[in-house]
């Protein structure tokens, strides 16, 4: 998802399986990673409150539940992750 309209907010990617799809919109899933990738808090973060908001979106709709899975990039920052020391 990009910003629209020159806006200065964040570009991610989400892959995310059809267990998020099916009842979070594109929209949704949007306003969710974008937020939590503006306040800073990170692409792991953001994708971990995104599958929340996909398990709590099936809880309301069906008694089953799906897989649920998603993975955020953003688009052009630098990786914040801790060094690996061998």
């Amino acid at each position: 998802f990009l910003g629209e309209g020159g806006e200065a907010s964040p570009q991610f990617l989400v892959v995310a399986s059809d267990g998020v799809w099916d009842y979070t919109s594109a929209k949704d899933a949007a306003t969710v990673v974008g937020r939590h990738l503006q306040m800073g808090k990170g692409a792991k973060v953001a994708a971990e409150t995104l599958v929340l908001l996909a398990q709590e979106s099936w809880e309301a709709e069906s008694p089953d539940l799906d897989d649920i899975t998603a993975i955020v990039v953003q688009i052009g920052s630098r990786c914040q992750c801790p060094e690996v020391q061998g």
